[in-house]
């Protein structure tokens, strides 16, 4: 469950779309998560007259001052820019000195200088709902997306030994990311794991005994050509 700290300045608006949800909490910024990871601040600013007004009169940079006790500061920026013909922000129907240019330098210096994360989301609905994903990502105890055994090309030739095995690891049927981290731990090579058995692979962390049986089975049935292979 999401529990979404909002600040009582917030529009009444993103209020009721939180809903249930949120809990009023006055802070100097407008949402505030506790994560598993830590304390996830928040900022919202509408694209782009809220962001711009609130560069101009130092908003901004106050906000992002008392977010700094956060491990994880995030601005969300709501909406979407029309550019004038000649490549300049319209502010309503007025022309702004903005260019996309301008606005990425902008996001940069959030990211870079700041320290403070950007997620553009379409309205206050998406801003409500991109909240309850970062309430899920990080209570999450990992983050294995890149993790995913890649296809083999030759740049790979250029990686460690180490994330070699694990590829190779990762081949063996039933065997994902966390389970080839597991193995690796216990069985350094491939030669190693060949003399393993059922019940030895069974000890290891994350294994079951299905994942056993069919790893056992694989490494029986492929052995004489790695072996093959291995010796070369």
């Amino acid at each position: 469950m999401t529990t979404i700290f909002v600040s009582p300045n917030e529009r009444r608006a993103i209020k009721k779309l939180i809903g249930d949800d949120g809990v009023e909490m006055v802070m100097p910024h407008d949402f505030k998560l506790y994560t598993r990871a830590g304390i996830v601040a928040g900022e919202r600013k509408r694209f782009p007259s809220d962001l711009l007004s609130s560069i101009t009169d130092g908003r901004l940079s106050k906000e992002c001052a008392a977010m700094r006790y956060a491990p994880y500061r995030i601005l969300f920026v709501e909406g979407r820019g029309n550019y004038n013909e000649w490549g300049l922000l319209m502010n309503g129907r007025m022309a702004t000195r903005w260019t996309r240019s301008g606005i990425r330098n902008l996001v940069r210096s959030l990211r870079y200088v700041e320290g403070v994360d950007v997620e553009f989301t379409r309205n206050m609905a998406e801003t409500v709902q991109c909240l309850h994903e970062l309430q899920v990502y990080f209570d999450a105890t990992s983050h294995e997306s890149m993790r995913r055994r890649a296809s083999f090309s030759p740049d790979f030739l250029y990686k460690t030994e180490h994330e070699r095995y694990l590829h190779w690891l990762q081949g063996l049927p039933e065997i994902g990311y966390r389970r080839a981290v597991a193995l690796a731990e216990v069985y350094h090579c491939p030669v190693d794991l060949f003399s393993a058995t059922a019940g030895d692979l069974r000890a290891v962390r994350g294994m079951t005994d299905p994942s056993s049986r069919a790893v056992c089975s694989f490494l029986h049935d492929t052995r004489p050509v790695t072996e093959k292979v291995l010796t070369k």
